[in-house]
């Protein structure tokens, strides 16, 4: 990856103030005499330490705030709000309801919107990670819409310029919302060794059942090797050998 997560130090300094935590009071249960030597140079080095880790949570919070405002984040490639409207949970009055065709429509946004709230190093390692096991097959990979198609093409070209510009196969229309590429064509594809990874937002599975089942059955979830969040909303299936298959 060409971005490093800094979220990683963060992490072994939040483990540092912990420790800093436990320490304190266990010196102060053991503490020798205050007119002993040992009392005046533990005080010295506990100071010290409690000094340095704080400098150091100072300097953490100064690097996020310097970075958030020079590096303001721009890759909302095809973002179109539809993930902005209201759901409806039931009750209330019939006027206060949001009608299925606003849950529908926020629906298409949250799946095509996905890969622009994933981090750029987890997108990175995920590309780099479908490219190596491609093997010889003609698409890339595949994607659950243009918008994310057109995204992965633009970061792979910035942060892996090394990986040949291969076709990415869409298989959903976000804006006219069809299939424009359907389950007998993916069949075909597949079956000729043309396409061995999907890149999809797993709330697929609610817009289109029917390619979730087929999906589920022929590909196995490979999210966690791929260097994306398990959590997180995109998910990297792998096409399975073929007795494997449904």
């Amino acid at each position: 990856s060409n971005v490093i997560p800094l979220w990683v130090g963060y992490k072994y300094l939040s483990y540092l103030c912990l420790l800093s935590a436990v320490i304190f009071p266990v010196f102060l249960l053991l503490k020798p005499g205050l007119d002993s030597k040992s009392y005046r140079k533990g005080e010295t080095l506990l100071n010290f330490g409690l000094f340095i880790t704080l400098v150091l949570i100072f300097a953490s919070n100064l690097s996020i705030t310097i970075y958030s405002l020079t590096n303001p984040r721009n890759d909302t490639l095809g973002r179109i709000g539809f993930d902005q409207m209201p759901v409806g949970f039931g009750g209330g009055s019939p006027d206060s309801k949001v009608t299925p065709e606003i849950e529908r429509a926020r629906l298409r946004g949250t799946v095509i919107t996905a890969i622009v709230r994933t981090e750029p190093y987890a997108l990175t390692a995920a590309i780099e990670y479908i490219y190596k096991g491609k093997g010889s097959g003609k698409y890339l990979m595949g994607t659950d819409s243009y918008n994310t198609a057109a995204k992965v093409a633009y970061h792979a070209a910035e942060y892996s310029p090394h990986i040949p510009r291969l076709p990415i196969l869409p298989i959903y229309s976000e804006y006219q919302d069809t299939w424009i590429t359907s389950l007998e064509d993916l069949e075909k594809i597949t079956t000729h060794g043309e396409l061995k990874y999907i890149l999809t937002s797993k709330d697929m599975k609610s817009m289109n059942f029917e390619f979730w089942t087929w999906l589920s059955g022929n590909f196995e979830d490979v999210t966690i090797l791929s260097g994306l969040p398990f959590n997180g909303e995109l998910r990297v299936f792998k096409l399975l050998e073929r007795d494997a298959r449904n």
